[in-house]
């Protein structure tokens, strides 16, 4: 199931020019705000990794630079379920950059 927010366009301009992905920051402020159960927060992951992954395929002979695109999300939001899958529910609320601080050897 999917809902709509609205979101005015000079915030979703100026995030993105911070690099950040407006659905990611949404999701992430959501999650800590109302102290999502991990299990919960795996879930709405895997919608998203689905949805990316259905929109790519559409794409792939119309537009292979928006596929990949899409693609590259589905992959991305597969990496922080298996993230949080390794953390299970004995670390608590987790955010994905905190996983990842805690457990990569790359600077974020």
């Amino acid at each position: 199931m999917s809902g709509e927010v609205t979101i005015p366009s000079m915030l979703i301009e100026e995030l993105r020019r911070r690099g950040l992905d407006p659905e990611d920051v949404v999701l992430n402020a959501l999650i800590n705000v109302i102290h999502l159960d991990p299990n919960i927060v795996v879930e709405a992951r895997l919608e998203l990794a689905v949805k990316y992954l259905n929109e790519g395929r559409v794409l792939i002979d119309k537009d292979p630079v928006q596929a990949s695109e899409k693609l590259y999300k589905a992959a991305e939001e597969a990496v922080k379920v298996s993230g949080l899958r390794k953390l299970g529910t004995r670390h608590g609320h987790y955010t994905c950059g905190a996983f990842m601080r805690r457990n990569s050897t790359l600077k974020m």
